[in-house]
């Protein structure tokens, strides 16, 4: 399907994040909080960990995901956390609200160029691990195409936290494998 304007390409497609991707945020994910997932998309994240307990979206996917815009939404009750893989052009908005608003944790699934820019390094100083994928990402859009949605750069999971007190970042090398 050919779209005539990057408008309606964003309006039509969107890119859920495959499990084994998922899955490589396992070890950053604090078992012991309620997690939100705020672009949950079709729920893959929410559907993947117990403690994920919140899902949400601009365009849902699902009739149990809810409508809501996270840039003007409250935090709901019992949420400690944010898990998503946001449209990358959002990633340090979220990021800013969860730090300086809410004062909550927030693990994210980003470009790591995107976060490494010099206009974004006041939300790198809250930022404590760093999981790097080994490969690029390849997501099924809803039409069947496989886009590199990290294009050439290297995605990672990036932990974000509000009580961080050091400037040092744990950085670690994650093997990707795509399941055929």
């Amino acid at each position: 399907m050919r779209f005539k304007s990057k408008n309606q390409k964003e309006e039509n497609e969107f890119y859920p994040t495959p499990l084994e991707a998922i899955e490589l945020s396992r070890p950053l994910l604090n078992k012991n909080i309620n997690w939100w997932e705020p672009c949950a998309g079709d729920g893959r994240i929410l559907d993947h960990f117990d403690n994920v307990t919140y899902g949400s979206d601009i365009k849902p996917r699902r009739n149990d995901i809810i409508e809501l815009d996270f840039l003007k939404a409250n935090k709901p009750e019992n949420i400690q956390g944010v898990i998503t893989n946001p449209p990358f052009t959002l990633g340090y908005d979220l990021v800013k609200k969860c730090m300086l608003e809410w004062k909550i944790s927030a693990l994210l699934l980003m470009r790591v160029e995107y976060m490494a820019a010099k206009k974004r390094h006041d939300m790198t100083l809250y930022m404590s691990h760093m999981h790097i994928v080994s490969d690029l990402i390849k997501f099924t859009t809803e039409t069947g195409r496989i886009v590199n949605g990290n294009g050439t750069g290297r995605c990672a999971w990036m932990l974000f936290d509000p009580n961080k007190t050091t400037d040092e970042i744990i950085l670690k090398y994650v093997k990707y494998k795509k399941n055929p």
